[in-house]
């Protein structure tokens, strides 16, 4: 393996994962009020060559790591690093630029609903547990860009602790142009598809407390929406599996994973 595609893997590895790591804790209980507040964790304003927001609030977050040149770059030392970094940004803004202001909802609202659906009583200021909520959007091939539903989460008051993140892919995918122009139907089938996929991140959530970290059985993931570009085999633990979507902890947090689009082995 060249120099380039190790350097980019690792690269893509830490921006993915934004923050977390593996093994993830335990997040805080709801309690029996199941209260929690809104806030927002600085991972969601840091943008790069491969990071960027299609929205002007920044809930709505763009990763893409396609581009650049190929083994001679890698073979040119730091400046073919570059000169790669720099084909890479400019395939991300050229893209940024056809899909900014096109995803029509606010990840925060829906969010919101998800939780007043789910009895959380939210913009609790005195609540143990503070709650991130964006989408995630992933360019996962040349030709394919996947969505899931975010949410990192804090303990308060612990501005020094790794904000852990889950994440839900949802059973949706658009090319570039696609995404670019949803019709109005589109939109009301991303927006439904957001609102339950926040949903079952919430069911997970409620769930967490009672899981058993070092009963999980360790697993492999191969996915695109997990690994987009370099895929490859990552380490993790089997949490559970729902109807269409295994759970997983990896370097990179929690995912939600549909299961008709990842290769798992134990």
């Amino acid at each position: 393996m060249n120099k380039l595609k190790i350097i980019l893997i690792l690269t893509a590895v830490s921006l993915l994962g934004a923050c977390a790591s593996l093994p993830q804790q335990h997040i805080p209980e709801l309690g029996a009020s199941k209260a929690a507040s809104l806030t927002r964790v600085a991972a969601l304003d840091q943008t790069n060559h491969m990071v960027q927001h299609l929205d002007s609030s920044g809930n709505i977050v763009y990763i893409q790591s396609f581009g650049g040149g190929g083994v001679g770059l890698g073979l040119m030392g730091p400046l073919g690093v570059a000169a790669n970094v720099k084909m890479i940004e400019s395939k991300t803004n050229g893209e940024v630029a056809q899909l900014k202001g096109k995803i029509n909802l606010e990840p925060v609202a829906e969010f919101s609903a998800a939780a007043q659906r789910a009895g959380i009583a939210l913009h609790n200021s005195n609540a143990l547990v503070q709650l991130s909520p964006y989408l995630h959007v992933v360019k996962t091939t040349e030709d394919t860009i996947g969505i899931g539903c975010g949410v990192y989460i804090e303990r308060a008051g612990k501005v020094d602790r790794i904000p852990v993140r889950y994440i839900a892919q949802l059973p949706l995918s658009y090319s570039l142009d696609e995404l670019a122009s949803l019709s109005a139907t589109q939109q009301l089938a991303l927006q439904e598809s957001v609102a339950k996929g926040f949903d079952s991140i919430l069911a997970l959530l409620a769930y967490e407390p009672t899981a058993q970290l070092e009963q999980e059985p360790k697993i492999t993931v191969l996915s695109s929406f997990a690994s987009p570009r370099f895929e490859y085999k990552m380490a993790g633990q089997l949490i559970r599996e729902d109807s269409d979507i295994i759970w997983i902890r990896t370097v990179t947090g929690v995912m939600g994973l549909l299961k008709d689009e990842t290769e798992l082995d134990y």
